[in-house]
C-alpha cells in the first residue's frame, strides 16, 4: 500500500497484511520497554480472576504491531503524520494471531505529495476486529519525469530498506576490518561444532566429526565457491550466507545425535504422503495450506524445518524454544525484506516447503533462489540426487517419530526436477502436480527471487535473472514430463490453478476422491471456513511484469509449451 508514490494511491484501495503471533515473550518485552506492568498484562493469577479470565495484551502493543505488517517504502513514505479515533473493540489474548486491514479513505494534497488517510482495523485469527484507528501518512509525490509504472523502483533495485543493514554495509565498506568473510569449508565446520554445543550442551553434545554421510561435502564446496565468485554479496550478505551454512551444519550434527540416540528412527518407514509439486507460484502453497487443514495430515512447519532435531514431540509448539527462534527469524526477515511477506506467506507455524530440508545436505534450489549463484544451481541440477533424497527421507522419519498421523502433506516445486527420485524415496506418496499459465508463474517467481537476492547482493541483474530462471524451469517441466512417462498413469494427479482458486473445496474433494483418501465432514467444514476467511481478507497486491526481467510473454509461453507445459489451459 505505502510502497508507491502519492499519485498512485487511490481512495478505496484496500489490503490485509501480516500474521503476527502474540506471545508471552512479546507482551513481557513490551511491558519492560514501556514500564506498563499492569497485572492484567503480566500477572497470570490476577488476570485469571479478572473479567477476561487470562492475560491480555496491551492495547498499544496491538496497535504498534501494525506498523511492521504492511509494506512501506522509504522512497515514498516521508513521515507518520498521526493517528485518530483509536478504539479497542475487544481484548487480544496471548496466542492470538493478528493481521491488519487497511482501507484508503481520503487524500489531502501537500507540496511534497500529500497525506493519505487510512482506516486501520486489527483482526484476530477469527477475523474479529480487536482495534480500529484512522492513520495518516505523508507520502511523497512521484519524481518529475517518472511515469506511473515507475512509481517506486522495484525493491530488488534498492537492496536494503532497513537502516541497520544499510548502516552496516556502509561502515564495512569503508572499514574493511568490520566485514566478515564466509570462511573456508573447514572454518565453517569448526564454527558449527561450537554453535551446536551452545545449542545443545551436555555430556552427549555432538562430536566434532559427527556430520553424518559425507555426500553433502561436494554441495557445500560448490555453494561456498559460488557465493565467493558469483553472488555479488554485500558485507551483510556474507554474514547472512555464513549464518545459513553454519545453521545447516549444526542441523547435521544435531540430526546425527538424534539418530545415534534412537537408531529405530531410520527403520520406521515414512509411510503415506501427499506431495505437491509444480512450477513455483502455481498454487502449490495454497494447496499445501488446504491439505494442512485435514486433521489426518501432518505438515512440515517452518520452525521444525529450520531445526529438525531433536524430533519434536506431538503438540510441542506451545513450549518448544525453536518456535520462538523461528519467530525472531521471521521478524528479522520482515525488516530486511518487507516485500517478501506479500510475495510469499511465511510464519513459524505455517506449513513450508520441504526444499528447506535439502539445504541440510547442501543440494537445495533454495540457495539458488536466495542468492545469485547460477553455477551452484547448475551443479544441483547435474548432481546425483539419490543420497540427498535419502537424507530427506531420514529427516522426515525423524520429524515424524513422535507424531504419528495418517500421512504427510508436503510440497516443493523443486521436486519437479527429480520426480523419479521423489517416488523412489517415498514409495507410498500420492503426487499432485499443479498447472498455471507460465507467463504468470515466471514473472511472479522472478519478482520473488529478485527481492530475496536484493537482501544480500550489491546489485541484481534482473534480465540475467529472468533468462536463467526461464531456462531452468523449462528444464524442470521437461524432466518431470520424462519422469511421468516412466510412471503408471495414475501415479500423479493433475490440478489446474484456475480450478483450485475458483472452487478450492470442490477441487480438494475431487483430488481426495481420485487418490482414494477419506474426505471427512470435519475436513470439509475446515476448508469452507478457510476459503471464506481468505475471500474476506483478500490477497495482498503483487506488482510485476515479465518485461522488467527482459522476457517477452510470447517467448515465455512458447518455451514452456514446447517443453510440454499445456495442462494449465
Amino acid at each position: 500500500m505505502y510502497d508507491r508514490f502519492y499519485q498512485d494511491i487511490e481512495v478505496g484501495q484496500s489490503g490485509t497484511y501480516g500474521g503476527v503471533l502474540v506471545t508471552e515473550e512479546l507482551v513481557d518485552r513490551f511491558a519492560d520497554l514501556t514500564g506498563d506492568h499492569h497485572p492484567l498484562h503480566v500477572d497470570p493469577g490476577f488476570a485469571a480472576r479478572s473479567r477476561y479470565g487470562r492475560r491480555i495484551a496491551h492495547g498499544m502493543l496491538v496497535l504498534s504491531l501494525s506498523a511492521g505488517m504492511f509494506p512501506m517504502d522509504p522512497a515514498s513514505v516521508v513521515a507518520f503524520y498521526g493517528m485518530d479515533g483509536v478504539r479497542f473493540v475487544r481484548p487480544t489474548f496471548l496466542g492470538d494471531t493478528l493481521r491488519v486491514r487497511l482501507t484508503v479513505t481520503g487524500k489531502t494534497d501537500k507540496p511534497v505529495g500529500g497525506v493519505v488517510r487510512t482506516a486501520l482495523e486489527m483482526l484476530n485469527q477469527h477475523d474479529e476486529v480487536v482495534a480500529v484507528a484512522v492513520m495518516r501518512i505523508l507520502v511523497a509525490a512521484r519524481p518529475a519525469g517518472d511515469g506511473a509504472e515507475s512509481a517506486v523502483r522495484p525493491r530488488a533495485d534498492r537492496p536494503y530498506t532497513w537502516l541497520p543493514v544499510r548502516a552496516y554495509n556502509a561502515a564495512a565498506t569503508r572499514i574493511p576490518r568490520l566485514a566478515r568473510s564466509i570462511g573456508s569449508v573447514d572454518e565453517l565446520h569448526a564454527a558449527a561444532v561450537v554453535a551446536a554445543r551452545r545449542a545443545d550442551p551436555g555430556p552427549a553434545a555432538p562430536e566434532p566429526g559427527d556430520f553424518g554421510d559425507p555426500a553433502y561435502l561436494p554441495g557445500l564446496r560448490a555453494l561456498v565457491a559460488a557465493l565467493r565468485t558469483e553472488a555479488r554479496l554485500s558485507p551483510a550478505g556474507r554474514v547472512f550466507a555464513r549464518g545459513a551454512i553454519v545453521a545447516a551444519l549444526v542441523n547435521r550434527l544435531l540430526i546425527q545425535r538424534s539418530l545415534t540416540a534412537e537408531p529405530e528412527i531410520t527403520r520406521r518407514p515414512v509411510g503415506p504422503a501427499v506431495v505437491v509439486l509444480g512450477l513455483p507460484r502455481s498454487g502449490t502453497t495454497l494447496l499445501q495450506h488446504l491439505l494442512s487443514l485435514d486433521p489426518a495430515n501432518r505438515s512440515l512447519r517452518q520452525w521444525e524445518a529450520a531445526r529438525p532435531a531433536p524430533p519434536p514431540p506431538a503438540g510441542a509448539e506451545a513450549s518448544d524454544p525453536r518456535v520462538r527462534a523461528a519467530e525472531r527469524s521471521t521478524r528479522l526477515l520482515d525488516r530486511i525484506a518487507p516485500a517478501a511477506r506479500t510475495l510469499h506467506p511465511t510464519g513459524p507455524r505455517l506449513p513450508c516447503e520441504c526444499v528447506t530440508l535439502f539445504a541440510n545436505s547442501f543440494a537445495s534450489l533454495e540457495f539458488g533462489t536466495i542468492y545469485q549463484i547460477p553455477g551452484y544451481t547448475s551443479w544441483c541440477l547435474s548432481t546425483d540426487m539419490r543420497p540427498h533424497y535419502a537424507y530427506y527421507r531420514t529427516q522426515l522419519q525423524l520429524l515424524g517419530w513422535h507424531d504419528r498421523r495418517e500421512r504427510w502433506a508436503l510440497k516443493s516445486p523443486a521436486h519437479l526436477f527429480w520426480l523419479d527420485e521423489l517416488v523412489r524415496a517415498l514409495p507410498d506418496a500420492t503426487v499432485v502436480q499443479l498447472h498455471r499459465d507460465p507467463t504468470e508463474v515466471l514473472g511472479s517467481f522472478c519478482s520473488l527471487a529478485a527481492v530475496l537476492a536484493a537482501t544480500n547482493a550489491t546489485e541484481v541483474d534482473r534480465r540475467e535473472l529472468g533468462r536463467f530462471w526461464l531456462r531452468t524451469w523449462v528444464d524442470g517441466v521437461r524432466r518431470a514430463r520424462a519422469a511421468r512417462a516412466a510412471l503408471p498413469g495414475t501415479a500423479v494427479h493433475d490440478v489446474r490453478y484456475l480450478d483450485l482458486t475458483s472452487d478450492p473445496v470442490g477441487c480438494v474433494a475431487g483430488l481426495y476422491e481420485a487418490a482414494g483418501l477419506p474426505f471427512t465432514g470435519t475436513y470439509e467444514t475446515a476448508l469452507r471456513r478457510y476459503a471464506e476467511r481468505t475471500r474476506r481478507a483478500g490477497v495482498p497486491g503483487h506488482r510485476y511484469t515479465l518485461e522488467s526481467f527482459g522476457l517477452p510473454p510470447a517467448q515465455v509461453r512458447a518455451a514452456f509449451e514446447e517443453a510440454g507445459h499445456v495442462a494449465w489451459r
